[in-house]
């Protein structure tokens, strides 16, 4: 705009120098003119070096048009030779040059504006998605839940919002319409005489060219510049950049009779030009705009952030998540469900919210009138709810039973992998997050994410190694491990009552569990508790490839001594788990026991279907296995042998089994110079559920058996299957 009214103010004096009919108060204007343009370009330079580079180009060009190259020369040698021009333009020179090496990224932003047209940015590729699924007749204003999606859907891409809404045809019939009528503005002016028609051409001139760019910048025709559209979107920098334009019109224009002359032979050749761009910009805006609605790309992941969803619920039909009126997600159980998901409008989406995004945005059945609507626009996005495997009751009991502690639970289905629970007091409430930047996220989930030293929980895979490898346990000694120069004994310097691996479990004893880690050497133990427990890996799951974090083992990261590897046999050198993972590693023992259907021990999952809207329930299934091979029965049976004495006399007496059948194995993990610990434990139920729990506090209130507990209190027979409705 700056460089349209310069160079028609520029013309005008250059012609009517060339004519003979020059005032001084032309040639005084033209030297100001110059003065301020340098000034304009020195800030610019400083500001932002790219809107810096175009104008100055455009300036050369316009100055040369309007008075030839070689006038300009002639000119700028009898300025240099002034003192006050010399100095002024050594000042200028210098701000130019200052601000100009700011400009250290240009060779790789102005080719990326270009490569741009072909392999679209985050926000052109919003915008671009939003304006084909509007198809060619829109439902209306404000009805896309693409348009959200758009980063600068206010300003730069206008345009592809409104046909987001309203439709690419709609769209190009207003641009066309716009365009007709800028053009004309432009025309008019040139046929008045005197400095009003300079000044309308200008700033006609000026508008259709800005309003043109747009346009075709958001059919993909040229590179977007950070103009809006004008009469259509108020943009400080666009009106800035105008105002300065109209100002030196006005300000500089010649008189009358200086004016009317030299523009008399270019009227029409003028008009002539502004009538094709007028003309070509309308056919393209068009053409682009009927292609761009006949070709519908997939909801791209990043556009799904910002798209009304569908409602989340438990098995039970508590909702977990919905859609204010604001577009927004809600999430009214705070805390309780923060594990299953959560969507942060920095662009991030996690668990169900991302691994069920395309049914929650764009899975619900369409109706019968979009379905015949369909040969002008896609079919609209309907939303789909989502139906999980979590039941609220027992969810609700794990978050009471850890009231006024730190720690978390889980509760899945070994037969199944179907998760009932998961809680962690640790985790975010997520209306906290509303309006805050994407950093102050927490980077894990504590309940599936988080590694937490295990404990005695471990030797369950220690036991599993030495029952695989048949190791030799009549060594083992009952009272004292000794490696290294380095004494293990048992808790409470309690004597093992024999060396069997069902009492090693039964009992915790360290010393035997030492013993058999020692026996079976760090490879091997490494390569158990990876084949039979997946450990060392993120755990396959229906909630995304990294939602869940396995055990590991502290076998894999250097070479252990024999003092080392006791103490991570009993779960406290490098040992480290969740909730979840610890959990299934259980649940792998439970399912070699019972035999179930595939052999190995199902992934977890968390999703069990979707609702689109018809009533009708449709099942999600997931294939996954954890591990690389099942456990041999025999060894789990020896490992459920010790869990169940642990309940009957061993060290997890605490538990109350209320008539139902329950194996555990317990865990404490102390740190050294920190007064709390991790006080775990592992529950099978009725041969099939798994109850996992972990508390993290002072030894005089860490207790998992009595949060265990108060799960197993809320724990059904049986859960409902999942439905709609």
């Amino acid at each position: 705009m700056f460089i349209v009214a310069i160079g028609i103010v520029l013309s005008a004096i250059g012609a009517a120098r060339t004519a003979g009919t020059e005032s001084p108060y032309a040639s005084r204007r033209s030297w100001i003119l110059g003065i301020c343009s340098l000034g304009y370009l020195a800030v610019l330079a400083i500001v932002d070096s790219g809107p810096f580079l175009i104008t100055s180009v455009g300036l050369v060009i316009v100055a040369d048009a309007a008075f030839g190259g070689r006038a300009i020369l002639v000119k700028a040698g009898r300025w240099l030779r002034r003192p006050i021009g010399a100095v002024a333009t050594l000042v200028s020179a210098v701000v130019i040059v200052v601000g100009a090496s700011r400009i250290d990224d240009l060779t790789t932003r102005i080719p990326g504006r270009i490569l741009s047209l072909f392999a679209p940015n985050k926000q052109m590729a919003a915008g671009f998605e939003a304006m084909q699924h509007g198809g060619l007749i829109g439902s209306g204003i404000d009805t896309s839940p693409f348009a959200r999606g758009v980063p600068v859907g206010e300003s730069d891409l206008l345009p592809m919002v409104f046909a987001a809404d309203a439709g690419s045809a709609v769209m190009a019939a207003v641009g066309v319409l716009l365009v007709g009528v800028l053009g004309v503005a432009a025309i008019r002016p040139l046929f008045r005489d005197g400095p009003w028609g300079v000044i309308g051409a200008a700033v006609g001139v000026m508008v259709l060219i800005q309003a043109a760019w747009a346009l075709l910048a958001n059919v993909g025709i040229v590179p977007l510049t950070g103009l809006g559209v004008p009469l259509l979107v108020v943009m400080f920098s666009a009106l800035t950049s105008s105002a300065f334009a109209v100002g030196v019109c006005l300000g500089l224009a010649p008189g009358p009779d200086a004016v009317v002359q030299p523009l008399v032979g270019g009227r029409a050749r003028l008009a002539r030009t502004v009538t094709a761009l007028r003309r070509a910009t309308q056919v393209v805006v068009v053409a682009a705009s009927l292609v761009l609605a006949l070709v519908v790309p997939p909801v791209a992941n990043a556009t799904q952030i910002y798209m009304p969803r569908g409602q989340i619920r438990t098995l039970d039909g508590a909702v977990i998540a919905g859609t204010g009126t604001d577009g927004r997600r809600t999430y009214p159980g705070g805390r309780l469900y923060t594990e299953m998901g959560l969507v942060h409008r920095g662009g991030v989406q996690y668990a169900v919210e991302d691994a069920a995004a395309a049914q929650l945005t764009c899975g619900g059945a369409p109706s019968v009138a979009d379905r015949i609507l369909v040969v002008v626009r896609p079919l609209p996005c309907s939303r789909a709810d989502v139906v999980t495997s979590i039941d609220s009751r027992v969810q609700g009991a794990a978050a009471r039973a850890l009231d006024g502690v730190e720690g978390a639970a889980t509760v899945i289905d070994a037969q199944t992998g179907r998760v009932h629970a998961l809680y962690a007091t640790t985790d975010v409430v997520p209306d906290d997050f509303r309006g805050k930047p994407l950093a102050a996220l927490p980077p894990r989930m504590a309940a599936r994410q988080d590694q937490a030293a295990l404990g005695s929980v471990f030797k369950i895979i220690t036991a599993a190694a030495a029952l695989i490898d048949g190791v030799d346990m009549s060594g083992a000694p009952p009272f004292e491990f000794i490696a290294d120069g380095e004494v293990l004994r048992n808790s409470g310097d309690f004597t093992c009552p024999s060396t069997r691996i069902v009492d090693m479990l039964a009992f915790s004893c360290n010393t035997t569990a030492a013993f058999a880690g020692v026996r079976v050497g760090q490879s091997r133990m490494d390569e158990v508790a990876r084949t039979y427990f997946g450990a060392g890996e993120t755990i396959p799951s229906d909630i995304g490839e990294f939602a869940v974090s396995g055990i590991d083992p502290g076998t894999g990261r250097g070479a252990l001594d024999a003092a080392q590897l006791g103490r991570t046999a009993i779960g406290q050198e490098g040992s480290r788990g969740n909730v979840l993972a610890m959990a299934v590693a259980t649940g792998i023992v439970i399912r070699a026991v019972t035999g179930g259907p595939g052999g190995g021990m199902p992934a977890p999952r968390i999703i069990d279907g979707y609702c689109r809207g018809v009533g009708a329930f449709e099942a999600r299934t997931f294939g996954s296995t954890v591990g690389t091979r099942p456990l041999p029965s025999g060894v789990a049976d020896t490992i459920l042998a010790g869990m169940r004495r642990a309940v009957s006399d061993g060290t997890a007496r605490g538990l109350k089994a209320d008539g139902r059948t329950v194996a555990a194995k317990t865990g404490t993990a102390e740190k050294p110079n920190e007064q709390s610990i991790n006080s775990w434990v592992t529950i099978v139920v009725d041969r099939r559920w798994v109850i996992t729990t972990m508390v993290h506090a002072d030894p005089a209130s860490a207790s998992a058996i009595r949060v265990a507990n108060g799960i197993l209190g809320a724990l059904p027979k049986e859960f409902p299957p999942a439905r709609c409705g």
